[in-house]
């Protein structure tokens, strides 16, 4: 149980390894998308344009979630491209 609470958002392991949020909430934006999970598309691509990410970015993220969750995932990977552009415009 240690090693997952250090591997955790807020463990150490993070802290030492990650340069940015970015990345962790791009890959649970992927993961969302492969598990179909509407709740966690929107948090995930909210707190990636907080962290700075380009659309582009979010593309290479929806490709994998796609990849990762076959044909039903295209469904909430269009989702989370609309979900970024209205999020985005929105960005102050």
């Amino acid at each position: 149980m240690r090693a997952i609470q250090h591997a955790g958002p807020r463990g150490r392991w993070r802290r030492a390894h990650s340069t940015s949020r970015r990345r962790p909430e791009l890959i649970a934006i992927g993961i969302a998308i492969a598990t179909r999970c509407d709740g966690c598309v929107g948090f995930h691509v909210k707190a990636a344009i907080r962290a700075g990410a380009t659309r582009q970015e979010v593309l290479e993220t929806v490709a994998m979630g796609i990849y990762m969750g076959a044909g039903p995932s295209m469904i909430y990977a269009a989702e989370t491209l609309r979900a970024f552009d209205e999020f985005s415009a929105a960005a102050p």
